[in-house]
């Protein structure tokens, strides 16, 4: 059985089950970038910087001292690690591996994709995105409402709170300065 403790790549299982900072170091390639079409030589040394993750006792087990905390944490991992072994038996799969993974192409995309559109709303619940779509739909046709009056001339508008008013045609007729 494979476990985060195995692999080699940057991860924060090891260092959370042994108590200690992850170190590693920051590339600016953004500084990199712009350094580059000043026409300036950007090594990657010359954007490099040390950088430092300091991890904290989650706020939950925080009255445990260091190493119960650890331990917890390992109990996590383990807990995870059977789950999926579970999930593979009963789907008749096997984990890649950590040989097979670091093989891929990370910028190839797959054959077939899950993806469907984003929600309109991100939500705990179904009954709270219906709830946000729903009140979305009330400001929408407000807005519209509100918007076909104001093009039409027709009195004071008011708008939804946070909307704006669409912007109103230039109308080409002569005006006259009026004197200041």
């Amino acid at each position: 059985m494979l476990s985060p403790l195995d692999w080699p790549g940057v991860n924060c299982a090891r260092a959370l089950t042994e108590g200690r900072d992850l170190s590693g170091t920051w590339y600016d390639r953004t500084k990199q970038f712009y350094a580059r079409r000043r026409g300036e030589e950007a090594r990657d040394r010359d954007v490099a910087s040390p950088e430092r993750v300091v991890f904290e006792q989650l706020p939950c087990w925080s009255h445990l001292s260091p190493q119960q905390y650890q331990f917890q944490i390992l109990g996590l991992i383990e807990e995870i690690e059977e789950e999926t072994k579970l999930a593979h038996e009963a789907a008749g799969t096997q984990p890649l591996g950590t040989t097979a993974i670091l093989q891929q192409d990370p910028h190839q995309r797959p054959a077939r994709s899950r993806r469907s559109p984003a929600p309109r709303f991100h939500a705990a619940t179904r009954q709270v995105r219906l709830s946000l779509s729903n009140a979305y739909a009330l400001v929408y046709a407000a807005y519209r409402q509100a918007s076909t009056k104001l093009k039409r001339g027709l009195g004071p508008v008011e708008f939804p709170p946070g909307c704006f008013p669409p912007r109103l045609p230039i109308l080409n007729v002569p005006y006259q300065l009026v004197p200041g």
